[in-house]
């Protein structure tokens, strides 16, 4: 047992002159409640307790008999619970200030740390006043043992932790919203993503002009590889007529979301400009004028780059259009060439959404039966490596290099095997998308 002088050194050491509050951990105050365990005698008690932590810690203390009535409180607690005087509270117990609900929680802690002989460390709890104010706090419940061994009640302290509780719970509610809102988000966007999966063609329209065959004279293939749920790359083919085709691949800035959305317009406005699809230069000019008009109602700095190309299988001819775009590949399997195609002007053209009317121009070449293109966006030719080195269109062609091949889409194939293998199989941080066209037979011109 600890003699007056041994107790009253343990708590100079905590509240003695000079020393802060704020200097007291809750560890401290713990093993101050272990070591005074021992006191048990009746004069110290009262000295120690009433004159150093009864009076002067800003915590609520308490110490109760078996039938947990309090015997001892520190002023702190007293006023807490609108007693003049820490003596007005003995003899009362929790059901003297709380609700029955509140209080038979506080009495069963309290009968199962006498009955075990172990503390209850930081249980935090919710106090409703009979007058129903909420007030948490943190308690720390030990048994009170006598000189002999006997549990004979309890002793503890508790911490007012109201203005911590309630923004971890308001936090609590907030990542609870969050986590549904995301959750909807997360579902609009999956479904949102199916809708434009949906777009994507499962099939080609075929092109039969004449009755030497059954067989489509245009053979398309794509590879398409979003690199969000949603995806800013776009392409299309469109049948124009039973001998011309006309084919558009498109690059939205950025991707997601946003990128998507528009994409979602250039496929509405692709289906408004049916009367100029034949004349690639004026289709891009159109569409253009109408994305000018788009972009400034929603004040935002966006462009598109575009590709357009018509294949007009009876003059033997491909007529394209370029706005800012990667040049396709074209493959030459007669003359075992593949090379990008010859640039529309010689300055380049700019990408839609950036200037109003502008004059696109076009370009005409002369094409043969067993050609092929391949149209890409430059999340292909762009996508990096672990060492930030590019693919590069000059990977590109090597790839597509193999003109003995008679199918594009086996050269799509080797294409995305060797993005693949570039990036180590990470893919990239933009939309990749390829477009293959075979064409299978012209009108002889000769006939």
């Amino acid at each position: 047992m600890l003699n007056k002088s041994e107790v009253k050194e343990i708590l100079d050491r905590y509240f003695g002159e000079g020393v802060s509050q704020k200097e007291i951990t809750r560890e401290e105050l713990f093993e101050i409640f272990t070591t005074l365990k021992d006191a048990t005698d009746e004069s110290d008690l009262n000295h120690v307790l009433i004159e150093n932590l009864l009076k002067h810690l800003p915590e609520s203390v308490y110490f109760k008999d078996r039938e947990s009535q309090f015997i001892r409180v520190n002023d702190y607690q007293a006023k807490l619970h609108g007693f003049e005087k820490p003596e007005d509270m003995v003899g009362k117990t929790d059901f003297d200030l709380f609700p029955f609900k509140t209080a038979i929680q506080k009495f069963a802690d309290e009968q199962k740390v006498m009955e075990e002989n172990a503390a209850v460390m930081e249980k935090d709890e919710l106090d409703i006043s009979e007058e129903g104010e909420e007030r948490w706090v943190s308690s720390i419940k030990l048994p009170l043992i006598s000189k002999d061994g006997e549990v004979i009640g309890t002793f503890g302290i508790s911490r007012d932790i109201t203005d911590r509780k309630l923004a971890e719970l308001g936090l609590e509610k907030a990542l609870s919203e969050l986590t549904q809102k995301n959750s909807q988000i997360e579902s609009d966007l999956k479904m949102a993503h199916n809708v434009q999966m949906a777009f994507i063609p499962k099939s080609y329209p075929s092109f039969i002009w004449d009755l030497s065959s059954n067989e489509s004279a245009l053979q398309f293939y794509h590879r398409y590889v979003p690199s969000e749920t949603l995806a800013g790359d776009f392409f299309q083919v469109i049948p124009i007529s039973n001998s011309q085709a006309g084919v558009i691949i498109c690059d939205v800035m950025g991707h997601g979301v946003r990128a998507s959305l528009v994409t979602a317009i250039l496929r509405g406005l692709v289906g408004e400009m049916k009367m100029v699809t034949p004349y690639p230069h004026v289709f891009l000019r159109k569409i253009n004028r109408s994305l000018n008009q788009v972009f400034r109602q929603l004040d935002a700095m966006m462009f598109v780059t575009a590709f357009y190309g018509v294949i007009d299988l009876i003059k033997g001819q491909f007529r394209y259009a370029n706005a800012g775009h990667p040049s396709p590949i074209w493959i030459q399997r007669s003359k075992g060439v593949c090379e990008p195609l010859p640039a529309v002007s010689d300055n380049p053209e700019p990408a839609l959404g950036l200037v109003n009317r502008f004059r696109y121009s076009s370009r005409t070449l002369e094409i043969s039966p067993r050609d092929g293109f391949v149209f890409f966006t430059d999340g292909i030719s762009e996508v990096e490596n672990e060492n930030g080195d590019q693919f590069g269109d000059d990977r590109i062609c090597e790839s597509l290099n193999n003109v003995d091949s008679e199918n594009t889409d086996q050269l799509l194939d080797n294409l995305m095997a060797e993005v693949d293998t570039f990036t180590g199989g990470e893919g990239g941080l933009d939309d990749m998308c390829a477009v293959g066209l075979d064409i299978i037979r012209i009108a002889d011109k000769s006939a």
